[in-house]
């Protein structure tokens, strides 16, 4: 008798202390758990609510948030910025590359999410089945859906310089006007190229402004700051290496009258923006086109903004 009760006494201890284990191990798979997946949740609220918080200060300023003089008139959709003119608009536009676009896509907790959020993706869905159909179209009226063996070979040897490079569908407009080639007996690859200027002085109204073109086919050889510097230097030579028939570059037509005395005078920066379009890297100007391309994401061809030393703290450099 007293072995089978020591016996058993042993067995319910060895099963109490197995239990008391699980129960452990099951409460700390649940906690950790719960720390995974509540913090991701806490951090878009606590977002949300200092963008609210901010819309909300900016609310009660009643002057210009660019001049501080006159009494606003404008609210920027994407920020809340509050302006008094075009003018001004304009300025707080080109110094921190606010777009005036409200984000469709912003996350927004279900305690404060109304009829009129409902309305927007609505709005935002039926846009987007829009897009599909129209890309559909344009396909369906498209004989060459395949890749051809030149964009096969240029996508090979980006992969051979390091580069991800990206090909778009031919129904995006910016697929069509690519004109980027590889020519084999020179091994070099000719890139199109979109500038952005966003710190441009007009020289009709004396004001900031923003000029954006592309350039077809320049050698991954060259240097960036020769590149840039020969724009800067000849604003002429953008008309000279512009062979699209776009209409979105009418700026180009009336180049004379954009000008580049503050990239001559202070110091700028080359940006190359990512493929999100929230994300810049930092490009440097002493190297060539092929070194700073290397180990990046390239949609197409790339997308350079060339901006003012003293307006880089406005984009998300990586």
């Amino acid at each position: 008798m007293e072995n089978s009760s020591k016996f058993f006494g042993l067995f319910g201890s060895v099963a109490s202390d197995n239990n008391e284990s699980d129960v452990i191990a099951e409460h700390d798979v649940a906690e950790s758990s719960c720390n995974i997946d509540q913090p991701n949740h806490g951090l878009l609220v606590n977002r949300f609510v200092e963008e609210v918080t901010a819309k909300q200060e900016r609310k009660n300023v009643k002057n210009c948030s660019i001049c501080e003089i006159n009494i606003h008139k404008y609210v920027c959709p994407r920020c809340g910025t509050k302006t008094c003119s075009m003018k001004c608009s304009t300025k707080h536009k080109q110094s921190t590359g606010c777009s005036g676009i409200r984000d469709q896509i912003s996350f927004v907790p279900l305690k404060h999410y109304s009829e009129i959020h409902l309305n927007s993706d609505f709005r935002f869905l039926e846009k987007g089945i829009e897009y599909m159909q129209n890309s559909n179209r344009i396909l369906d009226n498209n004989p060459k859906r395949q890749l051809s063996t030149w964009a096969i070979r240029f996508a090979q040897e980006c992969q051979k310089r390091r580069i991800q490079y990206e090909k778009m569908p031919i129904a995006f407009k910016r697929a069509r006007s690519n004109r980027s080639i590889y020519l084999y007996k020179e091994q070099t690859i000719y890139w199109d190229i979109d500038f952005t200027f966003p710190n441009c002085q007009s020289k009709n109204e004396a004001s900031v402004c923003q000029l954006c073109f592309k350039c077809n086919r320049i050698s991954e050889n060259r240097l960036l700051a020769d590149i840039v510097q020969e724009i800067i230097d000849q604003p002429n030579s953008i008309v000279n290496n512009n062979n699209d028939d776009d209409d979105d570059d009418q700026c180009i037509d009336r180049i004379d009258e954009f000008d580049f005395t503050p990239y001559r005078n202070q110091e700028y920066q080359i940006l190359l923006k990512h493929k999100s379009g929230r994300h810049y890297y930092r490009l440097q100007r002493e190297w060539t086109l092929k070194r700073n391309l290397e180990d990046k994401s390239i949609v197409e061809y790339p997308i350079l903004v060339i901006v003012l030393a003293e307006f880089v703290h406005n984009y998300n450099v990586i």
